[in-house]
């Protein structure tokens, strides 16, 4: 154990370490969508989902048939990423990470489909209900990986993580939603530690100790002026109930005496940095 690095988070972090050591680089290819691909993007941007109420996927849509956004393409062994951005956008993301990510699941035939709304991540207003519009930035299909679907600028490479455990079929059927989210995104949480480091234990153990102190602070917001106490609060099963799932991995998470800006992002943007 390397010194304080929780016991599951370093074998994550020894894997990825392994990955880095013995494994080649993957390598990115620009090309150009595919008709099937175009297809695919307008259907996910104008189909209707409980987890993007707002339309972000539609207005990156309308924007790109507008001329004020771009699409990009990117093609690798695993797959490719399509990517519908505003003009100029700096995406804010590692290749060289994500392709590491997709040679992590190892899963072949891969569309992301990303469409890289700039709107943040926050939370409402003191005493509102915190919602989907609030906390999601993706969905896919279990065990499918023709349309993972990410729909902000913000945390995408968290988000790639957390629908690529989804569509490598990480999910346990006799768990309800609740349950598979936060499972999910605690393990979102974990590999986006390991990756951050590039498998590098010290800088691991620096990263969580970061990432541990934001997810405290997010949580004590969330029950002080939201009223998230339990899963019958929607965003619980990305927070709260993730710390759950953290301590039953036997990982505590420090308690706070702080309270953040109403920024409703799962990850501490000083972490950012090392995602680039």
């Amino acid at each position: 154990m390397v010194g304080m690095l929780p016991l599951v988070l370093q074998e994550i972090v020894n894997n990825v370490k392994t990955q880095y050591e013995t494994l080649p680089a993957v390598r990115w290819t620009d090309a150009s969508p595919i008709e099937e691909d175009m297809a695919v993007l307008e259907e996910e941007a104008m189909s209707e989902t409980e987890f993007d109420k707002v339309n972000l996927r539609k207005d990156m849509w309308k924007a790109l048939q507008t001329g004020h956004a771009e699409i990009l393409c990117r093609t690798c062994s695993y797959g490719k990423v399509l990517v519908i951005c505003m003009r100029g956008a700096d995406l804010g993301i590692s290749w060289s990470t994500w392709g590491r990510i997709l040679q992590g699941f190892g899963a072949t035939g891969v569309r992301i489909c990303w469409y890289a709304n700039p709107t943040k991540r926050l939370l409402p207003v003191s005493g509102s209900a915190v919602g989907p519009e609030h906390v999601n930035g993706g969905y896919t299909m279990p065990c499918e990986v023709k349309a993972v679907v990410i729909y902000r600028l913000e945390e995408a490479t968290r988000v790639l993580i957390h629908e690529m455990l989804h569509a490598t079929c990480t999910d346990h059927d006799h768990d309800p939603t609740e349950i598979k989210e936060a499972k999910t995104e605690t393990f979102a949480e974990l590999f986006l530690i390991a990756y951050a480091a590039k498998g590098r234990p010290v800088l691991a153990e620096e990263l969580w100790k970061t990432q541990a102190s934001w997810i405290s602070d997010l949580n004590k917001v969330l029950v002080e002026n939201h009223g998230v106490r339990s899963l019958a609060n929607y965003s619980a099963r990305y927070t709260l109930a993730r710390v759950e799932q953290l301590q039953k991995s036997g990982i505590e998470v420090p308690a706070t005496t702080r309270k953040r800006s109403t920024s409703s992002r799962f990850t501490s943007p000083k972490l950012d940095t090392f995602l680039k």
